[in-house]
């Protein structure tokens, strides 16, 4: 935290560039919540992730947490 994005331009500040997230929950029941949104509204999603699954970010802001004691 804070939250960052990659998906403009900005020499020195930010660059344009995808992320994959892949995730590793132990134990393996546990699960996360990976967020998605932008900063102008258009995007806002949020997604329960469980252990083995990977997610492509392809822009705006992805914070991620994992429940309590995962």
């Amino acid at each position: 935290y804070p939250p960052h994005k990659h998906d403009v331009d900005i020499p020195g500040e930010e660059a344009c560039l995808e992320e994959v997230y892949h995730f590793r929950i132990h134990p393996s029941q546990g699960f996360g919540i990976q967020r998605i949104y932008s900063p102008e509204g258009g995007l806002d999603e949020a997604y329960v992730v469980k252990d083995g699954e990977t997610m492509e970010i392809p822009c705006g802001y992805h914070p991620v947490v994992a429940a309590p004691g995962y």
